[in-house]
């Protein structure tokens, strides 16, 4: 090392006023001052024309370059070089190759000695040669073409043009790996791959899974444009696909489609297509590429499961209805006996009016009840009163007995076009969970308003049930939306809120919330936007 470090430190006792080895840069100058007398090829006045013209040569290329000369392999390189030897320059000039690529040299030696003994020029792309740098052996990739150099007539030396192309490899590797990530993932999960482009109006079909959820062979082929909506898509969902495709377009907001469709083989299947635009190059939304799933035996689970939370809310509202109904026929009861043992026509008078208005009221709660899951083929306007009269009838007597202050104001007045059984399912879970999260006593807020989704612009209202009780936690307010989960144990079928936030969806809209655990503001509220006119076709 001492020797090597005199090598650099010493010029020539006499170097060449000659600039036989010309330019501005790190190694030009590095080679001019360098003791090479002390190596094999000798001192710099005594090098042959086609040494010096090499080096040159080398020193002026704009690609990392290597030259070894003689038979020794004495290593030379340029400016362009210095990054790919890092910890080995300037120590590397005018060393041997087999010392300075020691670690190396099994692997080169070969490609070397051929080009320099026979002549021949090996060319190597994305070769692996291990690299010590800095003391640690790192993986690394090159390119290199090796060209003999001729010497009057012999072969002098090995020019070595090379890149290190390490990080090409790597990124190719990390894609290959990626891809068949990619591919494991959607073979696993049953998605089949599209690119739609949407110029043309066609897709590509970029796996086998698409032509197994329509029911297509590879003859037939994708289906196209207007075909793909008159055709494959069923009657009652072509206008929501339509709606989400155009959306896309001009927003350039992620895809997101789902419903039934009609396969190849005169199936039918649900689906659930989503979809991510790609921009042109002047920033307008371009193609979309998305995946496909189908989703029939999910679409079913999740039907038996709505069904189920459906059943346990009428299991709820008939216990509620018994209540509500006992205490006015109680009073009726009460009245006719008073009514038979009064003497007086005006005392039988009073109690058959107050025995009346008790009969309303049950006629009332009949009449809610009644209402409360009628359906129909297709959404019909409610007004948010119509809604929010029908929970509160069914939860007067728990509003009353709990000493819940319920408190609305309800300023929107325009209906909204819904499946109103639905959301009167939605509101009667949010006001049944507001009412048990206050323990017996506290404010119920029902609000109603006319507004506008800030993200997509859409009008519509805006329904907030908001209470005064023990709030959620952190962890309880990530999962509230999850099939099953519960804070109520055994009391609770933890799908209340998971099937009310598909309801909302199927209606194109949103179910917001926050809550705080804070002493003396605890509470949580509930905000249901529900835009005018954009309600899917019912499941």
């Amino acid at each position: 090392m001492a020797e090597k470090q005199a090598l650099h430190s010493q010029p020539n006792a006499a170097p060449s006023r000659s600039p036989l080895i010309t330019g501005d840069g790190e190694l030009a100058r590095l080679i001019r001052g360098y003791n090479w007398a002390a190596t094999p090829i000798g001192p710099i006045d005594g090098w042959s024309q086609t040494l010096v013209a090499t080096v040159n040569l080398m020193l002026h290329s704009p690609f990392p370059t290597i030259l070894s000369w003689g038979p020794e392999f004495v290593f030379l390189y340029n400016d362009a070089a210095i990054p790919t030897l890092m910890g080995k320059h300037p120590m590397a000039l005018g060393g041997l190759y087999h010392e300075v690529f020691h670690e190396a040299w099994d692997l080169v030696s070969a490609d070397l000695e051929a080009c320099f003994l026979r002549g021949e020029t090996p060319v190597r792309d994305n070769m692996f040669i291990p690299i010590l740098l800095n003391g640690v052996v790192e993986d690394h990739y090159w390119n290199y073409s090796l060209i003999p150099v001729y010497d009057n007539g012999q072969i002098a030396g090995v020019y070595d043009a090379y890149r290190n192309t390490t990080e090409t490899v790597m990124a190719a590797q990390r894609l290959r790996e990626s891809e068949e990530r990619l591919k494991m993932a959607t073979e696993v999960a049953e998605l089949g791959i599209f690119v739609w482009h949407t110029a043309e109006d066609r897709p590509r079909w970029e796996n086998e899974r698409m032509y197994t959820i329509f029911g297509r062979t590879h003859a037939e082929g994708p289906v196209n444009g207007e075909k793909f909506i008159n055709e494959v898509v069923h009657p009652e969902y072509r206008e929501p696909f339509k709606l989400a495709f155009q959306k896309t377009l001009e927003t350039g907001e992620p895809f997101f489609f789902e419903g039934m469709i009609t396969r190849g083989d005169g199936a039918s299947s649900w689906i659930e297509a989503t979809g991510q635009s790609q921009p042109k190059a002047d920033g307008t939304p371009g193609n979309i590429l998305g995946t496909i799933r189908d989703t029939t035996l999910l679409r079913k689970s999740e039907a038996a499961l709505r069904t189920a939370e459906k059943l346990s809310v009428v299991g709820r509202m008939a216990a509620s209805i018994a209540h509500e109904i006992n205490n006015p026929l109680a009073a009726v009861t009460n009245l006719l006996f008073l009514a038979r043992q009064a003497d007086e026509p005006a005392d039988v008078r009073k109690f058959l009016d107050a025995a009346e208005v008790e009969l309303r009221r049950v006629s009332a709660i009949t009449n809610q009840t009644l209402r409360f899951y009628r359906q129909t083929t297709s959404p019909r306007p409610a007004t948010p009163d119509e809604l929010f009269e029908a929970v509160l009838s069914i939860y007067h007597g728990r509003l009353v007995n709990g000493r819940v202050d319920v408190q609305p104001r309800l300023r929107a007045t325009l209906p909204i076009n819904c499946f109103d059984g639905e959301i009167r399912q939605v509101l009667n879970n949010l006001v049944g969970n507001a009412i048990d999260a206050m323990h017996g006593s506290g404010r119920l807020q029902l609000r109603s308003r006319h507004s506008t989704n800030w993200r997509t612009g859409e009008k519509g209202l805006t329904l907030t049930v908001a209470d005064t009780g023990i709030g959620m936690s952190a962890e309880t307010m990530q999962r509230i939306f999850e099939p099953f989960f519960t804070t109520k144990g055994s009391n609770g079928t933890g799908l209340g809120l998971w099937v009310s936030d598909d309801i909302v969806k199927r209606h194109r809209g949103t179910l917001r919330f926050r809550s705080c655990q804070k002493n003396g503001r605890s509470g949580t509220v509930f905000a249901l936007f529900l835009p005018f006119d954009r309600v899917c076709p019912q499941l």
